[in-house]
C-alpha cells in the first residue's frame, strides 16, 4: 500500500509563484510553500536553489486519483498536466447476506498461470466449500472467481488472489449492516475496482 505519493514538476527559477491545482474540483492546494487545503496530507516541497517544485500527498488513497496541474505564475502563466494514478487494495461494503463475487483476471502474461490461489487473512481458502466459499478458476482464459451467496461477519477482511505468474492483487471486504452506494474505480491497467460504501 502506498503511504505517500510526490508529483514533481521541473522549472527554471524565477520569482514566479508555483502553484498546484487538483483539476477534478479546480481546488488550489498550494501556492509557493503555503498550503491552501483543509486536508493536511497536502503539502508543497521545494528546496532552495533547487528547480523542482513537489506536491507531497501522504497517506495517498484511491480518491485522490486524477488530474493534476502546476501552474507557473509567469507572464504568460505556464501549466503542466500530471495524470496521478493509484493502485492499491479496493474494497467492498456489504450487507449480512449479500452476495460477494470477486474477480481475478491475469493480465500482460504470455502464458496462463498453473495455478491461481486464494487466500482469506492469509489463510488459503480455494477448497472452503463448507463455509460458503466456491472458488472457479478457468486456467486456458487466465481468469478466477471467488463466490459467497451469502455472506456473514465471518467473511469480512482481506482477500487475496495469487496466480503462480504474476503479481498478487487484494480486495478487503466489509460485511456491516447500513445503506450502500457503488463507486466504480479503474487503475493504470485499466481494470475496474468497485466499492459499495456505508452511508
Amino acid at each position: 500500500m502506498l503511504h505517500s505519493k510526490q508529483i514533481t514538476y521541473n522549472i527554471i527559477p524565477t520569482s514566479s509563484n508555483v502553484s498546484w491545482i487538483r483539476r477534478k474540483d479546480y481546488h488550489l492546494l498550494t501556492v509557493g510553500l503555503t498550503t491552501y487545503s483543509s486536508d493536511d496530507r497536502f503539502q508543497a516541497v521545494h528546496l532552495q536553489h533547487s528547480e523542482d517544485w513537489t506536491l507531497q500527498i501522504k497517506y495517498v488513497q484511491t480518491r485522490d486519483a486524477g488530474l493534476y496541474e502546476c501552474q507557473v505564475s509567469s507572464h504568460p502563466p505556464t501549466s503542466i498536466f500530471i495524470q496521478l494514478n493509484v493502485v492499491g487494495p479496493s474494497e467492498k461494503y456489504l450487507k449480512p447476506g449479500s452476495g460477494l463475487r470477486l474477480q481475478c483476471r491475469v493480465v500482460q502474461s504470455t502464458e496462463p498461470p498453473l495455478y491461481v490461489f486464494w487466500y482469506h487473512n492469509n489463510r488459503m481458502i480455494n477448497y472452503d466449500l463448507d463455509q460458503g466459499i466456491n472458488v472457479t478458476t478457468e486456467l486456458p482464459v487466465k481468469i478466477s472467481t471467488l463466490t459467497i451467496s451469502s455472506a456473514a461477519t465471518r467473511h469480512s477482511g482481506n482477500y487475496s488472489c495469487v496466480p503462480s505468474n504474476a503479481q498478487p492483487a487484494s480486495a478487503y471486504v466489509h460485511i456491516l449492516n447500513g445503506t450502500y452506494f457503488l463507486i466504480k474505480f479503474i487503475d493504470t491497467n485499466g481494470r475496474y475496482f468497485y466499492a459499495n460504501c456505508l452511508l
